[in-house]
């Protein structure tokens, strides 16, 4: 799944996933600012009450920090 912004589709699918023990990786596709992460941790968090047995959520994201003389 990839996710950029939280929607009421975004949160039903998770819910679904979830709720039927399903893996998720889910691709973080946002820039990186508190709102953003905000809205992912209420996204998870809302989806996950329901949560199946064996139920897990993979994130992946890639943080790149540019440094002086890198």
């Amino acid at each position: 799944m990839v996710y950029s912004k939280q929607t009421p589709e975004a949160v039903e699918a998770l819910t679904w996933a979830l709720s039927n023990g399903h893996v998720i990786d889910v691709d973080v596709q946002f820039t990186t600012d508190d709102k953003s992460y905000d809205s992912l941790e209420e996204s998870l968090s809302t989806a996950s009450k329901d949560a199946g047995p064996g139920s897990s959520v993979v994130i992946c994201s890639c943080l790149v920090r540019v440094l002086p003389g890198f």
